[in-house]
């Protein structure tokens, strides 16, 4: 029968984190829905623990506003050497409806892209509208690869923007979280102190029903102080 084990204290937040979550993948998938009070238990901890994963990884996760803006520089150099190739075509329609938005891009230039967020989003908003007016909308509509490549510069100008919103949105609940270093003593709290004392005694209540699931937990618990010595052992 294995005795009571405990998490070391000295575990960091991420060994706290990466044994919580096998822990709650071991009970889940072994004993959920015999006992109401550890699902209770592990949903809690789960909970908790989600959170600290979170408060972990917002300083890892790539701000993707670097994809979306790239995709939004990719179709505005599109339209802009389409619309200046497309002044060489053989066909009348063709060159008609490239003239007209070639001077409406003139009145930006390229340049834009290498502007900051806020200058490119207000200069790409604008062209659109330009682009959007009747007799130029018109026009557009005659060339479908223009059309195209313009509805494709307005759908990346929108991810843009929206991007941004989700960024801005998702910081500031992340910056609401509190630190690694407060949550994790409370994951820790929780395991050692509720849910593996719970099934530990169940295991040797009902042994039938919860002694692998413990000697499963043990093992993982094991296994992190194990780690949690050894470099304990190379600080000294």
């Amino acid at each position: 029968m294995k005795t009571l084990i405990k998490l070391l204290s000295k575990t960091t937040f991420r060994n706290v984190n990466a044994t919580a979550e096998r822990i709650i993948a071991i009970i889940k998938g072994r004993i959920r829905g015999l006992n109401s009070y550890i699902d209770s238990l592990t949903d809690q901890v789960e909970e908790k623990n989600n959170t600290l994963t979170k408060v972990i990884n917002r300083k890892l996760n790539p701000n993707d506003n670097h994809e979306a803006d790239a995709l939004r520089d990719k179709k505005t150099r599109a339209i802009y050497h389409m619309t200046n190739a497309l002044t060489y075509s053989s066909i009348t329609e063709e060159v008609d409806c490239a003239m007209i938005v070639s001077d409406i891009l003139n009145n930006y230039s390229l340049d834009m892209i290498r502007k900051g967020y806020d200058q490119q989003t207000a200069d790409t908003n604008s062209l659109l509208s330009d682009l959007d007016k009747p007799e130029v909308s018109a026009a557009i509509d005659k060339v479908p690869t223009l059309r195209t490549m313009t509805e494709e510069l307005r759908e990346a100008n929108d991810n843009m923007k929206q991007v941004v919103i989700n960024n801005s949105v998702n910081k500031l609940d992340l910056d609401n979280l509190p630190s690694a270093s407060k949550l994790s003593p409370i994951v820790l709290d929780m395991l050692n102190n509720e849910l593996i004392p719970v099934i530990n005694s169940l295991s040797m209540i009902s042994p039938d029903e919860y002694s692998e699931t413990y000697r499963l937990i043990y093992d993982a618990v094991e296994s992190n102080n194990q780690t949690v010595r050894l470099q304990s052992n190379r600080d000294k």
